[in-house]
C-alpha cells in the first residue's frame, strides 16, 4: 500500500507550490501518495470529513510555508495536528521565500526544508523515502532524483520568481486576525509535540546503526567529502561522532537520514574555533531538536 503524504498549504503562492510538488514526489516514489486539498485550510473548527480522513491516514507531513502564510494561525495549527498525528513526528516545513527565523508555534520544532534546491529538496526525498514501509535503496533513489530534479527546478522557477517580487507585502486581512481560542490550542499543540518528540522515539537496535551508517557513507561519497565517521549505539541513544568537519548542506542531509528512523540520536561534528563566538555558544550550537553538538578543533 503507498504512503500517505499530506501536503499541507494556504494562499496562492502555497498551493502552486503543492501543485508542482505533488505529482512530482509520485513521479520520483511511486510508493508513496501524496494528498492535498484544492479547498485548501477551512475558516472553521475541524476539517472536513474527507480532510480528517486523509489525515489519520497519513505517514508524512509537508507544510509549505510562504511570506504570504507564515503568521497563518490555521497553517500552524494544522502542522501542530498533523505531527501529533504521526507516531515518529515526520512533518517537514518547506519554505517558499521566507526562513527558519519567521516560524512561530509548532513549526518552528521541525527540520525545515529552508529554500528549494536542489540540495534541500533531497533532504525532503530521503526523509520522505524514510517514511515507507519498504524505502528504496539510495542508488536507485539517488538516479531518480537526478533524472527528475530539472523537470521540479523548472516548474517552480516563475512560482519562486513571483514570490520574491510579493516580498514585504501585507498578508491578507484575514490572516491579521486573532482568534483567542485557537491560540489557546496552539499553545497545547506546541507543548505536546515537544513532548512527542523525545517521548515518541524508540530504542535504537543493530540494524538502525547499520543502516544509518550506509546512508551517511553513500553522503559522504556523493558529496566527494572524504572524512571518517563512527556511527555507535551509546546507552538509549545513536551517536555519531565524526573525525572532522562537513559542510552544511551534508550536515543537514546526515539529520534527514536520522529523522527518519525515528531514534534518539546525538551529531557530534568537530569545527574550527569561531572567534566571533562565546565559548558557550562554540561548544554546545543546538537545532531545535537538540541533537546537533559542534565541538571546537584544537
Amino acid at each position: 500500500m503507498a504512503t500517505k503524504v499530506f501536503i499541507s498549504w494556504s494562499g496562492d503562492t502555497a498551493r502552486s507550490v503543492a501543485r508542482v510538488l505533488s505529482p512530482w514526489l509520485q513521479d520520483l516514489i511511486q510508493a508513496c501518495a501524496p494528498f492535498m486539498s484544492e479547498d485548501g485550510l477551512q475558516k472553521g473548527v475541524g476539517w472536513p470529513g474527507e480532510l480528517r480522513k486523509e489525515l489519520g491516514s497519513a505517514r508524512f507531513g509537508i507544510v509549505i510555508v510562504t511570506p504570504e502564510n507564515s503568521g497563518s494561525q490555521w497553517l500552524h495549527f494544522e502542522a501542530g495536528a498533523l505531527a501529533v498525528a504521526f507516531e515518529d513526528n515526520r512533518v517537514v516545513p518547506f519554505l517558499i521565500g521566507t526562513t527558519t527565523a519567521d516560524l512561530d508555534g509548532p513549526l518552528r520544532l521541525f527540520n525545515a526544508v529552508t529554500s528549494p534546491t536542489r540540495e534541500e529538496v533531497f533532504r525532503l526525498v530521503c526523509s520522505l523515502n524514510g517514511a515507507l514501509e519498504t524505502p528504496l535503496e539510495t542508488g536507485p533513489l539517488d538516479r531518480a532524483f537526478e533524472r527528475l530534479w530539472p523537470e521540479l527546478e523548472r516548474d517552480l522557477a516563475p512560482i519562486l520568481e513571483a514570490a520574491n517580487a510579493s516580498k514585504g507585502s501585507d498578508p491578507a486581512p484575514a490572516e491579521k486576525e486573532r482568534d483567542d481560542r485557537l491560540l489557546t490550542r496552539l499553545d497545547s499543540l506546541e507543548r505536546q509535540v515537544a513532548a512527542q518528540r523525545v517521548q515518541g522515539l524508540r530504542m535504537p537496535s543493530g540494524h538502525d546503526v547499520a543502516r544509518l551508517s550506509n546512508a551517511i557513507n553513500a553522503t559522504l561519497k556523493r558529496a566527494n567529502w572524504p572524512m571518517g565517521v563512527n556511527v555507535a549505539i551509546d546507552g538509549e541513544r545513536i551517536r555519531v561522532e565524526f573525525t572532522g568537519p562537513l559542510p552544511e548542506p551534508v550536515v543537514r542531509e546526515v539529520e534527514s537520514h536520522i529523522d527518519a528512523l525515528g531514534v534518539n540520536a546525538e551529531m557530534l561534528v568537530p569545527v574550527d574555533r569561531d572567534p566571533s563566538l562565546s565559548q558557550a555558544e562554540d561548544r554546545s550550537i543546538a537545532t531545535a531538536t537538540g541533537r546537533r553538538h559542534f565541538l571546537t578543533a584544537g
